[in-house]
Order: C-alpha cells, then structure tokens, then sequence
C-alpha cells in the first residue's frame, strides 16, 4: 500500500464536531483503529495499532450477546498486550 493511501484510509474522515474518531470506514477505539461487525451467527473484529503498524483479526462463529462482547473485549485486550 502506498503512503497516500495508508493516509487517507487512517485520515479523519468527518469535522471534528460531527467525530473525532470516524475514519474512512474505521473507527478509533482505545488507540486502536478498527472496525466491528456481525450477522447472523458470525461477530468480527478488525483493529490496527498504527504507531506500530500491526494489527488483528477475530472472527468468532456465534451471534452477538453479552458472552460474545464480553470474549471479544478480553481477546482484544489480550491481543493489545503482545
């Protein structure tokens, strides 16, 4: 990828009044950027650290309730500590 498209996938997308997290499809969360999704049977996470330029992907076979949200947020946060 080059570096004008790395930078305007990671630019802030909207004024900082409207979101000072949304990005090109992503999202900042806890600094990381990322993005989350689900549908029927199937919840994913996408993050990207960018000081680091490393990331992951969780793809989880159950739909999205409590127990998943709660597994996804310690797999993320066990994931960041590596």
């Amino acid at each position: 990828m080059s570096d004008a498209m790395y930078q305007e996938m990671f630019r802030l997308q909207l004024c900082k009044s409207v979101s000072d997290s949304q990005r090109f499809f992503w999202r900042d969360c806890n600094g990381l950027i990322g993005h989350m999704g689900s549908d029927l049977g199937v919840f994913t996470a996408l993050y990207f650290e960018p000081n680091r330029r490393d990331g992951f992907i969780i793809l989880m076979n159950r739909d999205v309730d409590s127990k998943s949200a709660g597994a996804m947020r310690r797999i993320t946060k066990r994931l960041m500590q590596l």
